[in-house]
């Protein structure tokens, strides 16, 4: 039985700055840790398939039109992909009318090769990130892209 994904004590996704999908809980808790030191709002999800689906519910209610700006995925993940969480994301995001802006999509991988690189692109992944990253990359990273949204 699958756990829920995302916890629901977390603020609601319309307050939510990053959302972050990987299988593997240790990474979760240090992406969610340095989003808390970073104050950036952040949400967190095991199954990609759960967090296609949170994505589309935030796109639908009405307080949470805007969407959820960035969105960082890990690559290789059971069931849904990081390639297909993002193919996915990137289609619910240009079919929504009145997004205020355009999702930004980054993976986050332990595996960066030239054919995942090429892979991510044809996906709409802006960047392609290697794992494990350090606490002042991901911030230079987040920060820069987070900064329109303040």
């Amino acid at each position: 039985m699958k756990q829920l994904a995302a916890n629901s004590d977390r603020n609601c996704a319309c307050k939510s700055t990053v959302m972050y999908v990987d299988d593997c809980a240790l990474n979760l808790f240090t992406i969610e840790n340095y989003c808390k030191m970073m104050k950036v709002p952040c949400i967190t999800f095991t199954f990609g398939e759960e967090a296609v689906r949170h994505y589309e519910a935030t796109l639908a209610k009405r307080c949470c039109s805007k969407g959820i700006p960035i969105v960082v995925t890990d690559i290789q993940m059971p069931e849904m992909d990081g390639f297909e969480v993002a193919r996915q994301i990137k289609e619910l995001d240009q079919n929504t009318e009145g997004v205020r802006h355009r999702v930004i999509l980054l993976a986050l991988t332990s595996s960066v090769t030239e054919k995942v690189d090429k892979n991510a692109k044809k996906v709409g992944i802006q960047d392609v990130l290697s794992k494990p990253i350090a606490y002042e990359d991901f911030k230079t990273i987040i920060m820069r892209l987070y900064l329109p949204f303040m």
